[in-house]
């Protein structure tokens, strides 16, 4: 009996020794099957990064610069309708194209371009009407610059060319730029950040508005402040304000664009007097913005106050301001945005050729609210609604101005 147990244990001893050597072979044949993946993988890497030096080197050292290129835009379809009280209602089709190409020069240096759709003479739209008989549609030159960045002023950067606008604009607000004006001249932009929180920026350059060989040429100075305060992880307050000063505009005869072909508006609501600005424009402006969450949503909520410190026609023509909000943003797919800013502009508080072209048709002298709305439908494609419920308070009368957008963008990089 004992010399039956001993055989027994010896059994299960021996099969144990047996599987234990199979877990260790199949352990042995794993590692060498990952080792050979592993090798492969290296050597794949390198190949492609063999291929990508190579491909560098093939290039002549008068082309290495185009490795810094890098090309973007967009393309816009809207459905229009405008009701104003005294013209028949009116719907249309338009078009906006823009092509943004931007070159990485050296380590300061930059420079880009874009061309867009529009109408010659319009500064503030990049829209192309259709159903003008299939004709072809305009390409413009719409921005073309040069950036200066140097090393030793990280925080700086000089810009000359016709860019974007320069200054800051709470909640992008259009009380006195539009979106798609592009001023011509030269501008610095520096920031500092004072604590861990909270962070200066000024903005300072010179524009040339228009040249004449009988009058002084006017041109636009501007200077911008603010301060962005953190509060903490969900909550930042900006507050600042500027001051734009418009020379030799008083006097001087309108401006290179006609309003809806009609020369009789071509001062866009400023006060003119025998074909000429009443006025001049020096335009001071206070403004703030705060970003928040509410239940997890985040909001903004923002305000401009302008007076044109160089008007003769009164208070209440000589200031304009906009109070709005936003809920959410629109930027990854599905998500979706709401905002809403109402406004009242006085006739001489800010250029009318250069503020907002949609909000009572354009111009100023006018009152009333903006209410929109956007999806994102996939990824760089977005759906928006805009409706604006507006007064115009030009001479002789009151009128009432509706005017509904619906659009598709379509945005590559």
């Amino acid at each position: 009996m004992q010399k039956g147990l001993q055989w027994l244990v010896g059994i299960i001893v021996f099969a144990q020794v047996i599987c234990s050597a199979n877990d260790l072979e199949q352990l042995t044949e794993k590692l060498t099957e990952q080792e050979r993946q592993l090798k492969e993988l290296k050597q794949q890497l390198d190949v492609l990064s063999q291929a990508q030096t190579n491909s560098k080197a093939q290039l002549p050292d008068s082309l290495k610069w185009a490795q810094g290129i890098s090309l973007s835009g967009d393309l816009r379809y809207r459905h229009e309708w405008i009701d104003q009280e005294d013209k028949p209602d009116r719907h249309r089709h338009r078009i906006r194209l823009r092509v943004n190409l931007a070159a990485k020069v050296n380590d300061e240096w930059d420079t880009g371009l874009r061309l867009a759709t529009g109408i010659k003479g319009d500064p503030v739209s990049t829209n192309q009407d259709l159903g003008q008989a299939f004709s072809d549609k305009p390409i413009w030159l719409d921005a073309a610059y040069a950036r200066y960045q140097p090393a030793a002023f990280k925080n700086l950067a000089v810009t000359a060319g016709k860019t974007d606008v320069a200054f800051y604009t709470a909640g992008r607000n259009q009380l006195i730029w539009d979106h798609d004006l592009t001023p011509e001249g030269i501008f610095g932009a520096y920031s500092l950040q004072l604590t861990s929180k909270a962070k200066v920026y000024l903005t300072a350059g010179g524009f040339w508005v228009a040249e004449s060989a009988t009058e002084a040429d006017p041109a636009l100075w501007g200077l911008q402040g603010y301060l962005q305060q953190t509060i903490n992880d969900e909550t930042s307050i900006i507050a600042g304000c500027s001051y734009y000063n418009f020379a030799h505009l008083k006097g001087y005869t309108a401006l290179n664009r006609e309003w809806d072909g009609s020369s009789s508006n071509k001062f866009f609501g400023n006060s003119s007097v025998a074909g000429r600005f009443a006025n001049d424009y020096d335009i001071a402006e206070v403004f703030g913005q705060i970003d928040s969450r509410i239940a997890h949503v985040p909001v903004s909520a923002y305000g401009s106050y302008v007076v044109n410190l160089a008007a003769e026609s009164g208070y209440s023509e000589d200031t304009g301001w906009l109070l709005g909000f936003r809920i959410n943003r629109a930027s990854d797919v599905h998500s979706w945005e709401i905002s809403y800013d109402y406004r009242d502009i006085g006739a001489d508080a800010v250029v009318g050729q250069f503020n907002d072209s949609d909000f009572i048709g354009g111009g100023t002298d006018g009152k009333g609210h903006r209410i929109s709305a956007a999806y994102q439908v996939a990824k760089n494609v977005q759906f928006g609604l805009t409706y604006h419920i507006n007064t115009i308070t030009r001479p002789p009368k009151d009128l009432d101005y509706h005017r509904f957008q619906a659009d598709l963008a379509v945005r590559f990089k």
